[in-house]
């Protein structure tokens, strides 16, 4: 992290900057807004230049991320740290970023929510709220793909904003008459606001909810709810799907444009999860029943003349699963009671 010094001249440097300072990297369009056609071999000879990094290996400017996880997954808080760390240029979940300004679109909290996650994220890091993350607080707002189209426009370029998030998804959805199970509905409504940001220079990253259901049974990019399209939209899907540990999670990231980042485990320290690389990844929580335990899962761990009680522990059933367990064994006549004592006939 860099020192008080460093983080001042950072935010001085940024603060002269005029618009001009964050070109987008987009191609020339003709009148009716579409590029022209270009030949491979021109394209190749004279490729555009590389768009600015915003996260070290995983998003570039003019991307498009989404993060998407179960409730409770702290993606608010994740989404929130992100963008103060590119706005400070400051590392986030052990990524480096490169410095830029972000504007964010807060659709859920209340204002006052949204100051106080922001101020105790930055007390974490040692670091002020940053001058060049600009909070667009519209809770209460109906929040539109046509009342946007006609606004963000606007404000990114008068930022020179390098990322877009909007936090969450489903309230720029449900405002615009979206099907979340629609591939139609999404595919158009992604559409519509990558192109608001990408054509003006500026990445996008969303938020969204999983599916219902056990996640650690489906692939990572599958586990977001609704359509598929969800999937095989953005540059970045990037899931954060519970670990069997508690308070931790497993961060999965398939990405379009790098080479392939492998998973990792992050632990819950409010108000951010850390990195913790010393939890497996794979181990992910599994949902669903807890397992059946048969009378014959009893009588395997029945060894020689044993207590109740040791042999409930020796066997993993729970308490009141091993005492019918036991009984029909025993009127099965499967083993024999002799005292306190059990074992097998």
């Amino acid at each position: 992290m860099a020192d008080a010094a460093g983080e001042e001249n950072a935010v001085n440097e940024i603060a002269g900057m005029s618009v001009e300072d964050f070109p987008p990297a987009t191609p020339q369009l003709c009148a009716d807004g579409w590029p022209e056609p270009v030949r491979a071999s021109d394209l190749c000879a004279n490729p555009p230049p590389t768009p600015a990094v915003l996260i070290d290996g995983v998003l570039y400017r003019g991307g498009t991320m989404l993060i998407s996880g179960p409730s409770k997954a702290h993606k608010t808080f994740t989404l929130i740290d992100a963008a103060c760390a590119i706005a400070d240029g400051r590392p986030w979940l052990g990524f480096m970023t490169k410095l830029a300004p972000v504007l964010m679109l807060n659709l859920e909290l209340q204002d006052f929510a949204t100051a106080n996650r922001i101020e105790k994220i930055c007390d974490a890091h040692g670091t002020k709220p940053p001058k060049e993350l600009h909070v667009w607080n519209l809770r209460g707002h109906s929040v539109s793909i046509v009342e946007l189209a006609a606004r963000l426009p606007d404000k990114i370029k008068s930022i020179g904003a390098g990322l877009v998030v909007i936090d969450p998804h489903y309230k720029v959805n449900s405002a615009s008459g979206g099907e979340e199970n629609s591939n139609d509905s999404q595919g158009q409504l992604l559409c519509a606001l990558e192109k608001h940001c990408s054509l003006n220079g500026s990445a996008l990253a969303l938020s969204h909810h999983f599916a219902k259901g056990d996640a650690s049974q489906k692939n990572a990019i599958d586990r977001a709810s609704g359509a598929g399209v969800f999937s095989r939209w953005g540059d970045v899907a990037a899931t954060i799907t519970p670990h069997e540990e508690p308070d931790a999670m497993t961060v999965e990231m398939a990405l379009r444009n790098f080479a392939p980042v492998h998973p990792f485990a992050v632990r819950w320290q409010y108000p951010l999860w850390v990195r913790d690389d010393q939890l497996d990844p794979a181990k992910l929580k599994r949902g669903g029943a807890p397992k059946k335990h048969s009378a014959d899962d009893a009588v395997k761990s029945l060894e020689g003349l044993m207590t109740s009680t040791e042999w409930q522990k020796a066997s993993g059933v729970p308490d009141s699963s091993f005492r019918r367990r036991r009984d029909e064994l025993l009127d099965a006549g499967r083993v024999e009671r002799i005292g306190i004592h059990y074992r097998r006939k």
